[in-house]
């Protein structure tokens, strides 16, 4: 059986990247400024190349459903990965923006894989509402989130709320206030 370091960090990150980008030119128009079109194209490399730790469409829809329920003006994800999550989530946060301004931010430990989301989610067509912050939650600042204060928090890893929760939740605070 693989262990969780088998399942990730083995270049397959980049090479997700190059699969997508890759795709022939009318499909890749077609992905282009379109969310769900992105995470269609990220599911199907985890499916015929290589699985890849993400939220997926079902446990998705859960957050997508309180995103539109809520309507947060600003969201917070700690640990970004490759960006699944983030393009779903960044992607319902701006559909239900109503006029206002929305921001997401995707903190990443990783500077690749933060470098792949911000890649994807200017694909996606959400780089004027997803912002990536390289670094762990500790390393947020009112300045880095533009003094928004932070109406959702998604921790989509055990890691990261076992590892970070107490003083992430702390640091939150500060920042949102």
């Amino acid at each position: 059986m693989a262990n969780a370091q088998d399942q990730f960090d083995d270049g397959r990150e980049i090479e997700l990247l190059h699969y997508v980008y890759g795709l022939p030119a009318d499909r890749l128009a077609k992905v282009r400024n379109n969310p769900d079109g992105v995470l269609d194209a990220i599911d199907e490399y985890g499916r015929k190349k290589k699985y890849l730790m993400n939220v997926g469409a079902a446990k998705g829809k859960i957050v997508r459903d309180l995103v539109a329920e809520v309507k947060p003006a600003t969201m917070v994800e700690l640990g970004g990965y490759i960006g699944y999550s983030a393009i779903a989530f960044a992607g319902e946060v701006k559909k239900h923006a109503n006029g206002r301004s929305v921001k997401y931010y995707s903190l990443e430990r990783n500077p690749e894989f933060a470098a792949v989301i911000m890649a994807l989610a200017d694909l996606a067509g959400l780089s004027d509402v997803l912002k990536v912050r390289e670094g762990g939650a500790l390393n947020l600042t009112n300045s880095q989130t533009s003094g928004h204060y932070s109406h959702v928090v998604f921790a989509g890893h055990r890691w990261s709320i076992n590892k970070l929760y107490s003083t992430t939740k702390e640091r939150i605070r500060r920042v949102a206030h």
